[in-house]
């Protein structure tokens, strides 16, 4: 396979001009390249030699680097000879200071300066060492980044040199350089890339780079990574390079998982080895369990940069997921179910040795899973009062000392309590179990899931709470979908607009105009961006695309108070679904805090099916369903103290105590229960939970006996007045009704109304149904009309006010008996108490400092042992489904760490107390 490199390295003799090299080479800047440079690019990993070889090719005596750490800390340029080729020194892709993904931004960023000053790469040289003894993971993932990086297309311009051959010159070296060639090479080397030794001499440097020179270059060729993030603008982990970063750093995650499930489980050997006994465990064995939790939190938070690594990528659009903690992949892995991990709190009470607190009481109806007890980390008073005597309210027999044993080093295992079982709830629930801690979920409604719900109202099942999620790639909603097989349903990006007086607009016109509404929507963020603070608290978006569509018509010829004007500030209210109230209420100040989801959204057609299987790995968990949270009481002032108390209330008054207590109710219920929190929230807290405001979005599912919209042999009917513009085209799956004047009776505020058609979603769950999204006034109009009318009654009401709507639909006839609605569902947030009266947050004019109020309730009250959670504190994408997934995940962490440094000096300050009731017993 070497096909006698020799006999070609000897054939190879240089391009006239490179058999000398320049006299002097010193690293120099992007702008001081000449005209048509050309650019040859050394890669590979640190210590390969890359920065030697600029070294002998330009005979300039550069910095090496000898020990562990890169020598290459930037990228340089060096000059090979006067008025022509450049080579570029790059960081190693394992640096020892940078992370990929850094290495991979750095490149692009060189990538960029170089296209603006009109320059291209012309070659890459990656350089490999021959003293490796195998190909490592970290080894093909660099193969694997540099074929990503290239693209097949550009293989020709590559050569694959190998480095240290004058180290070990032997058969084992040529064997090592046949098994690159003919396996891990062999895909680049079929597509057009050359393979050659680097004998460290300037002469074998200068005809490894004679080869690129050698190969013609057109102006179109190029590697992949220029063309996708520079020519294209493609984020950077959606690159083919990316996409191999993403890939290695998720394997990293899940060995992660793989070593925390086998600690856990050495920790469970331990704990079953000191229960068995009777003698009180040797202090070598506590120690090797303080060891092993060491180790866990060690593994922890290594997990826990890596996710911040990729999360932090969002601020460029690069990427937007943070890869699950606990994946079910990993657990299957290692053989350990979801939901039954050794609990590292319960090792170490073990270790002191006590028995568990044994089941008391059973557990009221709702409680998931059959037959499930409360333990009594969480225990239920069933007077609704403590024990006066207990040190900690909770009851127990004084004269059964093991019972006592158990109750004090109970405080070593965190008891957390979550109130509220949306998805925010659940994620920090799963988190926390699978890392051993005893949570509890309360929840006021009679299901879990919160605002995800489903409804069969209409004859079959159907979501109505969250529909839509982010379509990039990184979602983590969109894996969870994938995981559990649920249909993901791009919509076809079409939109259907009639006028002010329910005429249809060109479709060409339409796309066009929604186009740029998108658009000039997006700017207001990068307007914030610039001027912060200077934005007045007043300025809504809405005052900013006025401001920006004059600009836009009149550079385009057109003139103000123009035709083109009110249309395109009309649609412009398409944005209002996403913020729950008029753009004239979003502020431009802190735009974009909100639904920041990159990427075309995609429908998400059995979100509440998908979250109950995932709720089935909390089956540890206790789960308290019907009780309304009343009080939640904190028993002193610092994380010395006791904990928190909860009460509830569903057919008679419940008490349970906690250490740590997370809310994640919405944040229009804090806005109505703040006088639920004793000791009072802090003033800073309040302020903050005031100044976020709550959105206004309503859905209405109207089902009809065909999608008439579409056509077919029921609806080719002659009384039909509206025809489709194009037969032939996909009916668009969104449609707009502007402002319409034509429904004075039903719509005296001229709301503007918009649907989607939900039979463009993937069988079965296609169906003909219309889904009309509704805010503001005009979804606290519809709400209220309805409210407390019958079935009959609500579905007049509301055929009334949106026929003059959907009759506008192509082949729709009054007579045609497939053009009547049979069934209607409205959801009706704004009257629910446990949804705060309103859909999802939103930030609107009047906030004076809204990023502090989201940060402020991201933090908390820790001292008081008291958490937030929700799509109100969510790390990214606030006011979405997503944003309550993320939320949930970092106040799990939070929660975690706190138990966590506070584990073992409960369990010392209890085995105190064992001591000294073992002596008094005695």
């Amino acid at each position: 396979m070497r096909a006698s490199l020799e006999s070609e390295r000897a054939m190879d003799s240089p391009l006239p001009g490179l058999d000398r090299p320049a006299a002097s080479s010193t690293s120099m800047r992007v702008e001081e390249l000449p005209p048509r440079a050309v650019l040859i690019v050394l890669m590979g990993p640190s210590g390969a030699g890359k920065t030697f070889l600029i070294s002998k090719a330009t005979e300039k005596n550069l910095q090496l680097g000898h020990g562990l750490e890169s020598a290459t800390s930037e990228i340089s340029l060096h000059p090979l000879r006067e008025g022509g080729v450049f080579l570029v020194d790059t960081t190693g892709f394992d640096d020892t200071n940078k992370t990929d993904i850094d290495i991979l931004e750095g490149f692009i960023s060189f990538l960029h300066r170089i296209d603006r000053s009109g320059h291209r790469i012309s070659g890459i040289i990656y350089l490999h060492r021959i003293t490796d003894n195998r190909v490592s993971g970290s080894t093909r993932r660099n193969f694997q980044m540099l074929m990503g990086l290239c693209g097949k297309h550009f293989l020709p311009h590559v050569v694959l040199a190998t480095t240290m051959w004058r180290q070990l010159d032997d058969p084992e070296s040529n064997r090592r350089q046949d098994e690159l060639e003919g396996s891990h090479w062999k895909e680049m080397i079929d597509g057009g890339a050359v393979a050659r030794k680097y004998e460290g001499t300037t002469q074998s440097a200068i005809g490894i780079i004679d080869i690129l020179l050698r190969q013609p270059l057109n102006y179109d060729t190029m590697p992949d990574i220029q063309r996708e993030s520079v020519r294209e603008k493609m984020p950077l982990l959606e690159t083919g390079a990316g996409r191999v970063v993403y890939e290695g750093i998720k394997q990293r995650l899940q060995q992660y998982d793989r070593s925390v499930e086998k600690i856990k489980k050495e920790c469970k050997e331990l704990e079953r080895e000191v229960s068995s006994s009777s003698e009180y465990p040797k202090p070598e064995r506590g120690e090797e369990i303080r060891e092993l939790m060491k180790e866990q939190m060690r593994l922890w938070d290594q997990r826990e940069r890596l996710e911040r690594l990729l999360q932090g990528r969002v601020a460029d659009g690069s990427f937007t997921q943070s890869v699950p903690i606990g994946d079910s992949s990993s657990s299957q892995e290692t053989g350990t179910a979801p939901g039954h991990e050794p609990n590292l709190w319960k090792a170490e009470s073990a270790l002191r040795g006590q028995p568990e607190i044994p089941n008391e009481q059973s557990a009221p109806a709702g409680v998931l899973g059959s037959g499930e007890t409360s333990s009594g980390f969480a225990r239920l008073c069933p007077s609704g009062k403590a024990d006066p005597d207990s040190p900690s309210g909770n009851i127990y027999d004084r004269s059964d000392l093991s019972t006592h044993r158990g109750h004090l080093l109970a405080k070593a295992v965190p008891r957390v309590c979550v109130v509220g079982a949306g998805l925010s709830g659940l994620r920090c629930a799963e988190i926390l179990l699978r890392n051993g801690c005893d949570v509890t979920i309360i929840e006021a409604r009679s299901r879990i899931g919160g605002r995800v719900y489903e409804s069969t109202e209409l004859g079959y099942s159907i979501d109505v709470g969250p529909n839509w999620v982010s379509g990039c790639r990184y979602d983590p909603l969109i894996d969870i979908a994938k995981e559990a097989n649920a249909m993901l349903q791009p919509w076809n990006g079409k939109c259907n607009i009639f006028d002010i007086s329910g005429d249809p607009i060109d479709e060409q016109k339409a796309t066009s105009f929604t186009k740029l509404v998108r658009n000039i929507v997006e700017e207001p963020i990068e307007f914030r961006s610039q001027n912060g603070a200077g934005i007045p608290e007043s300025d809504s978006v809405y005052d900013y695309f006025v401001h920006r569509s004059k600009e836009i018509l009149l550079s385009d010829g057109g003139s103000p108070e123009s035709q083109q004007e009110q249309l395109l500030q009309r649609i412009s209210q398409m944005w209002c679904t996403y913020i729950g109230d008029p753009i004239e209420r979003q502020s431009l100040r802190f735009a974009g805090m909100e639904h920041r989801c990159s990427g075309e959204k995609t429908f998400f057609t059995n979100m509440y099916g998908t979250i109950c299987d995932r709720a089935k790995k909390l089956q540890d968990a206790h789960v308290y369903l019907s009780s309304r949270v009343v009080e939640i009481r904190t028993l002193g002032a610092d994380r010395t103290s006791v904990g928190v108390v909860v009460k509830t209330e569903d057919k008679k008054e419940q008490t349970f105590e906690f250490d740590e207590v997370v809310m994640t109710t919405p944040i229009g219920w804090l806005k109505q229960n703040k006088n639920s929190f004793l000791p009072p929230l802090t003033p800073r807290l309040v302020e903050a939970i005031d100044g976020i405001s709550v959105g206004r979005l309503e859905k209405v599912f109207i089902a009809f006996p065909e999608a008439f919209w579409k056509g077919s042999q029921n609806t080719e009917t002659p009384f039909s007045p509206h025809r489709p513009q194009n037969t032939n085209s996909e009916f668009p799956g969104h449609t707009i009704w502007l402002s319409p004047t034509y429904a004075p009776d039903v719509n005296p505020g001229q709301w503007s109304q918009e649907a989607y058609d939900l039979t463009d979603s993937v069988s079965p769950n296609s169906q003909p149904t219309l889904l009309f999204c509704v805010y503001g006034d005009c979804s606290a109009h519809l709400t209220n009309l309805v409210r407390e009318t019958s079935r009959p009654q609500r579905n007049d009401l509301l055929e009334k006010f949106f026929r003059p709507y959907f009759s506008r639909l192509p082949y729709y006839s009054y007579n045609n008996p497939v053009c009547h609605p049979t069934a209607f569902h409205i959801t009706d947030w704004q009257h629910d108490e446990f949804a705060g009266y309103g859909s999802y947050c939103s930030i609107q004019v009047g906030a004076r400092d809204a990023t502090r109020d989201v940060e402020t309730l991201q933090i908390g009250l820790p001292e008081r042992r008291l958490w937030f959670a929700g799509e109100h504190t969510a790390p990214l994408h606030i006011g979405t489904a997503t944003g309550a997934y993320l939320s949930g995940e970092e106040v799990a962490k939070k929660v975690f760490k706190a138990c966590h440094g506070r584990g073992e000096k409960a369990a010392e300050e209890a085995l105190k107390e064992i001591k000294i009731a073992d002596r008094d017993v005695g």
